[in-house]
């Protein structure tokens, strides 16, 4: 198995003691449609209900992408609380999205062939179950942390310290710095903070805008999607891209 993967081929089972507890987390079709076509995993975190478990602190910890639990430092800086954020969406570009290294002289043997189909999980959360984010693919993560923020406050903290923000579409993407060093965040209003590097942030703005494509255009990701959605408090979709 491939340890750039965001969710492993097989998850932890359910125990009996902990399905009574949880309830299954949802993501609106609007939020999703933020994200741009091609990507290779999706996945979702009810973190308000997760929170409500003993295994929250393991769970958090293994589980969550490492760069959100840095960009959870970062706001906290500006004044947002982890408890802030009560849901979680993150995925991995894949093909255009997603930067592209150099191109290798010599071409794979023809035996070599890719798999077309398209696998999901899905699972509710026990802190085994997902496997993190590696720093080796983490420059093609983009994600949405969903809660209730003040956009004015935190902006002000950012302009205190001087930090630089960069205008796209009306949007102020600023620089996390140290801790999440290569992310950006941008508040795209006060329920939303859209984050990851630049180049990912931009294309998920063309994409709220309409000037890119959205998932909702990747019929096999999209149908996966709608198959797990509201299923789990913790749930994850990926295609052949991400299962290698």
């Amino acid at each position: 198995m491939n340890k750039k993967l965001l969710l492993p081929a097989v998850l932890a089972l359910v125990t009996l003691s902990l399905a009574p507890a949880l309830t299954a987390g949802s993501l609106k079709a609007n939020l999703i449609a933020m994200f741009p076509k091609n990507v290779s995993e999706f996945a979702y975190a009810d973190l308000a209900e997760a929170r409500k478990s003993s295994w929250y602190p393991q769970f958090k910890s293994q589980s969550l992408p490492p760069r959100f639990i840095e960009l959870e430092q970062f706001l906290a800086s500006a004044g947002v609380a982890p408890t802030q954020v009560d849901e979680l969406a993150w995925a991995l570009a894949s093909g255009d999205e997603a930067p592209q290294p150099p191109q290798p002289d010599t071409q794979p043997p023809q035996s070599e062939t890719k798999s077309t189909q398209a696998k999901s999980v899905q699972a509710t959360p026990t802190p085994t179950s997902i496997s993190k984010l590696t720093p080796t693919n983490s420059d093609q993560l983009i994600g949405l942390a969903l809660g209730s923020f003040d956009p004015g406050a935190a902006t002000a903290s950012f302009k205190a310290r001087k930090l630089r923000g960069f205008q796209d579409r009306g949007f102020t993407l600023y620089s996390c710095g140290s801790p999440c060093s290569g992310l950006y965040i941008t508040f795209l209003d006060s329920s939303t903070i859209a984050f990851g590097p630049r180049h990912s942030l931009e294309r998920l703005i063309e994409v709220r805008s309409g000037a890119a494509d959205s998932i909702l255009q990747n019929d096999q990701m999209f149908s996966l999607i709608n198959q797990a959605n509201g299923r789990s408090l913790f749930w994850g979709v990926l295609n052949s891209a991400g299962t290698r």
